[in-house]
């Protein structure tokens, strides 16, 4: 005599189900791998010759400031949350100056590419003087941020390493405070596709073993 578990059909419903369960199961278990635990590093800008590090797949090197020589307590601060890169250069008494930081950025380990960086600038500034930085970085048109702006701007080329040289200035009696300076990643095409293909084959596996009892 046949068991009561063993002949039995799953309506089309229960299939479309199961189906639709094993794409979400493949998806959680992609962004699950894909996340990012926070991670930094910091610098004072007075000793850069060691400055640098890997976070998540970004490696930070090459970092050097010319133009002034930096306060005792002036820093760089590297820090990663999730899927976002943060540059932020802190300054103690950056008053009517004119300096220059330079360092270099690149995906190392992943098919990442670099999507969106944004600027912003912290500082004193009045109607007519504003403290500005002025940033070169590779796959971008060069672009100035002020106190009274911040700038967002697309990687078109989607570079997976670029060199970053930012100019940061204050007129005279203003000054400026810090500067910070996010990256952004574009997904790589193929993860979906993997993840669509791995629910697929899960689901058509399971489909078969399903048929295979009912038929039994």
């Amino acid at each position: 005599m046949n068991s009561p578990f063993v002949n039995f059909k799953l309506k089309p419903g229960i299939s479309r189900s199961l189906t639709g369960a094993a794409l979400l199961l493949s998806t959680a278990t992609l962004i699950n791998a894909g996340e990012s635990k926070a991670a930094t590093f910091q610098c004072f800008l007075s000793n850069l010759s060691a400055c640098g590090g890997i976070l998540g797949d970004k490696d930070f090197t090459g970092f050097q400031i010319s133009g002034y020589t930096p306060d005792a307590s002036d820093k760089v601060t590297v820090m990663q949350l999730d899927d976002v890169w943060e540059v932020n250069v802190a300054l103690n008494s950056f008053v009517n100056k004119t300096g220059t930081l330079k360092y270099n950025v690149a995906v190392t380990g992943t098919n990442f590419t670099f999507n969106e960086t944004s600027v912003s600038v912290s500082g004193s500034n009045n109607a007519t003087n504003k403290p500005s930085v002025a940033s070169t970085m590779t796959g971008i048109t060069a672009f100035t941020t002020t106190t009274a702006n911040s700038e967002t701007k697309t990687f078109t080329t989607k570079p997976t390493s670029i060199a970053v040289s930012q100019v940061f200035t204050a007129a005279p009696s203003r000054s400026i405070n810090s500067f910070t300076t996010t990256y952004t990643q574009n997904v790589p095409g193929p993860l979906p596709l993997l993840g669509a293909a791995a629910a697929f084959g899960f689901s058509r596996r399971l489909r078969s073993r399903i048929k295979t009892s009912a038929a039994a």
